[in-house]
């Protein structure tokens, strides 16, 4: 189950640039600022009928860039001129809505573009040269979130290619032992679990992790915050449970980027401890019988609200007054109506010592009622609701 909310964050926070990529050939370009080595995309956009109506007959770009030294991403947007593109950094300000803090004038050349930046007061030559995807071996190869990137976003492509991978300390949690990883251009981390399971399994849960961590480096270095500016995204591994046959990692995120209002969320990645295996909450248990019918081999919308209601039913007869915002002890969801089958149907859950812990998928605008701390589903109840499927025992 993909996180609500981390990974719909890239597709909002370049709605300009999807809606240019969709218009019209992007070009993606390496080259120098000054001295500074640098990776750009931009698109042109002609001017639509109505705006040619309107009297603006220039085309539209926007873009993107980064520092190699930083990789962290500043948004462009401008017009191209008589052939000239002018590409521009805004920020918005309190007394000024839109302020341009850097400009790039640029014409094309052979290779690709030259011309001018500008900002802080100083004026830098600039050259750019078209380039591919493929023109640099991304060390992440064959990690999942790596190959979507190469054949889809090729820009964030090139932006992991230059990762570097840290192993930073070690330490021993729940008799495993665990290294933390880290990246040098980011701060977000992960866990790789280096004992306590077969190797075959920990490869295979130590790669999803490395992804996870791919993509929320990715994450963190697109973020832009409603002004402009550098936004705020705050990664952390939250917990983990290490049990003999099954194991939980959750990661939370915390994050303001574009939106006017920041944003949290917890996904966990839950696995068989003895194939490595990513684990559904349907495979440990159907919620009831017939088991919930997949169709050709995909889990569709029928499948998930069938799931939801299901569970529903059952976390009504655990938890009566919570799921109806009945509690009258001191929880900080009082009031939560937590009824609607599609809270469930896609909620985040994780293995604990005393069964699995649920989280539900919340609107932002209801967040205060995220992360509740009673939706727990015993391993009593699992055991004897156990899909006939799961070969292992569990935890």
């Amino acid at each position: 189950m993909k996180r609500k909310i981390s990974f719909f964050l890239i597709g909002l926070s370049f709605l300009p640039i999807n809606s240019a990529r969709s218009q019209s050939e992007g070009s993606l370009f390496r080259g120098l600022i000054g001295t500074s080595p640098v990776i750009m995309e931009f698109w042109s956009n002609p001017a639509s009928d109505w705006d040619k109506k309107s009297g603006h007959d220039d085309s539209t770009c926007y873009g993107r860039y980064f520092y190699l030294s930083s990789l962290s991403d500043t948004k462009l947007q401008g017009i191209v001129k008589n052939g000239e593109f002018v590409l521009e950094v805004r920020r918005w300000t309190r007394s000024s809505e839109d302020s341009t803090v850097e400009r790039f004038k640029l014409h094309k050349s052979n290779a690709g573009f030259q011309g001018e930046w500008a900002g802080s007061g100083k004026t830098l030559p600039v050259k750019l040269e078209k380039m591919s995807a493929t023109s640099i071996k991304n060390p992440y190869d064959g990690y999942p979130a790596v190959d979507t990137m190469r054949n889809n976003e090729p820009f964030d492509y090139l932006k992991t290619s230059f990762l570097v991978l840290k192993r930073d300390s070690m330490r021993v949690y729940q008799a495993r032992n665990v290294q933390w990883l880290s990246f040098e251009q980011s701060n977000v981390s992960m866990i790789e679990i280096t004992s306590g399971y077969d190797s075959t399994a920990l490869q295979k849960i130590n790669h999803k992790l490395i992804d996870v961590m791919i993509q929320e480096a990715r994450n963190e270095l697109s973020c832009t915050g409603p002004d402009g500016e550098l936004g705020d995204y705050q990664e952390s591994v939250q917990g983990f449970f290490f049990g003999k046959n099954v194991l939980s990692v959750s990661v939370f995120v915390n994050f303001t980027c574009d939106g006017p209002h920041p944003d949290f969320g917890t996904e966990s990645y839950n696995f068989n401890g003895h194939t490595g295996d990513e684990l559904e909450l349907t495979d440990i248990t159907t919620f009831g019988d017939p088991a919930l019918a997949v169709h050709n081999g995909t889990r569709d919308y029928d499948y998930y609200e069938e799931l939801g209601e299901r569970m529903v039913t059952i976390l009504e007869r655990l938890y009566p007054k919570e799921m109806n915002g009945n509690d009258t002890t001191d929880h900080e969801d009082d009031g939560c109506d937590y009824s609607t089958p599609d809270q469930w149907a896609y909620a985040s859950w994780s293995f604990s010592d005393r069964g699995i812990m649920l989280s539900p998928s919340i609107a932002h605008v209801s967040a205060p009622c995220r992360d509740p701390d009673w939706p727990l589903l015993p391993y009593r109840y699992l055991n004897k609701h156990r899909n006939p499927k799961l070969k292992i025992k569990i935890p």
